[in-house]
């Protein structure tokens, strides 16, 4: 379920690095190398596997994949969230640094689902009104994203990737979802901030971030059809302006009461529509991350 993450430790580095003066330094195995912008020293830069740590006067920087770097390759195999802590005391025992004690400045939330990639990724429309676009790798679209302030969203074609960027090869037919937080402000309505490492031992915080990715993907599938038959005249009114993702947006900041009043009837009128597909995806991603949460 987590995937890359951006971690901050407001503590100075090894003592060995603090005293290295530009010179490359091996302190308990790991070989620290010097950065230097326009002559002037910056930081020291190591990697663990996949994962690069940098390390100021100051504090230090983990960035990266913890799933790539606990399963030892790609991310197209699952990664549960009983796997955090252990992972995150490897690194800190590898480096003897308590990154428990970091603070979470940005994360990767997602799952891979086993279903027809292509297909999956074509009903993904826009989010808030903002359109996805598409993903390409060497001129081929393999995915497309949704780019905000804020988070980020993805759906791509996960054994593409794999086969093609990670040199892995994949048997099925893999969908990987994808909500990338690039801040953390994004949960001060639903967690207590700033966020810790040590918070993401706790299950009910992972649970509100995977259900905030299952609802992200909801509001992102658009269907390119509706069946009229059946449906009132008032309802088709609501389908009007909540189909059209500019009238959406409009309503949303000018017309709020009916625009509250409008979403559980379009609400209502979608969950009905739906065809078997879609309502497998949505389930299939649910799912999943609650399979992550609780093994």
């Amino acid at each position: 379920m987590l995937d890359n993450i951006n971690l901050m430790l407001a503590e100075p580095p090894p003592l060995s690095v603090l005293r290295a003066d530009g010179r490359v330094v091996e302190d308990r195995g790991i070989l620290w190398v010097p950065h230097y912008a326009r002559g002037t020293l910056t930081r020291y830069e190591t990697s663990l596997n996949n994962l690069k740590l940098f390390a100021y006067p100051e504090r230090m920087v983990l960035k990266n994949s913890l799933h790539k770097y606990a399963h030892r390759g790609g991310n197209s195999d699952d990664f549960y969230c009983s796997e955090i802590p252990t992972v995150i005391q490897n690194i800190s025992e590898v480096t003897q640094v308590d990154w428990s004690r970091a603070e979470v400045k940005a994360l990767e939330i997602g799952v891979n689902v086993e279903c027809d990639p292509v297909k999956a990724v074509s009903v993904l429309k826009s989010y808030k009104a903002k359109p996805f676009q598409p993903m390409t790798y060497k001129g081929k679209a393999y995915g497309s994203r949704c780019d905000f302030q804020r988070y980020s969203l993805k759906g791509y074609n996960k054994s593409f990737v794999a086969q093609k960027v990670d040199g892995l090869a994949i048997s099925k037919p893999l969908f990987r979802w994808e909500s990338q937080i690039h801040s953390m402000q994004f949960f001060a309505r639903s967690l207590p901030l700033p966020i810790k490492v040590s918070d993401l031992f706790k299950l009910q915080n992972l649970k509100i971030m995977a259900q905030s990715s299952v609802e992200q993907l909801k509001n992102s599938i658009k269907l390119e059809g509706v069946n009229l038959s059946g449906l009132t005249a008032e309802e088709k009114k609501v389908l009007g302006v909540m189909m059209n993702d500019d009238l959406r947006e409009n309503f949303r900041l000018n017309h709020r009461e009916a625009f509250k009043k409008y979403r559980p009837i379009f609400k209502r009128i979608m969950e009905a529509q739906k065809n078997n597909f879609v309502s497998d995806l949505e389930t299939s991603i649910k799912q999943k991350f609650m399979e992550l949460l609780t093994n």
